[in-house]
């Protein structure tokens, strides 16, 4: 199980909103696990932007572990699209320290990811999903 936050894209909470949250409902742990995409994720001066990403969730890692909390935040990221860029993803988990790294892949080589592609049919997600799997 796993959640992310405004430090992804798809987050509508921020870090210490989410573990507020977590602390109402009395929860032991949150698992805030941000996006860290392979391919394709460069910074605006060229270098990869998983330097970008890795500095902003430890920030907000800092910041949320400074907080008096009884809520445990183990350390992770979620790390899309692996195999297209192995490399890139070797050099991701080496470098941090994790306590979790989840794998997952959202597309295809050189197409869109599944959640933004629009399909005309039932029969073409099929098509698609045969050939991802």
């Amino acid at each position: 199980m796993h959640c992310h936050s405004t430090d992804s894209a798809d987050g509508i909470s921020s870090p210490s909103e989410m573990l507020s949250g977590a602390e109402k409902r009395g929860l032991s742990f949150l698992y805030l696990t941000e996006h860290c995409e392979c391919p394709g994720f460069m910074a605006a001066d060229g270098s990869h932007g998983y330097v970008y990403m890795k500095d902003k969730i430890i920030r907000s890692r800092e910041l949320l572990l400074s907080s008096p909390s009884c809520v445990e935040l183990p350390f992770g990221i979620e790390l899309g699209q692996a195999t297209q860029e192995r490399g890139v993803a070797e050099e991701i988990i080496g470098s941090g320290n994790y306590d979790f790294v989840i794998g997952s892949l959202h597309n295809l080589k050189n197409e869109l990811d599944f959640s933004l592609m629009k399909y005309d049919s039932a029969k073409e997600c099929h098509s698609m999903l045969d050939r991802y799997f």
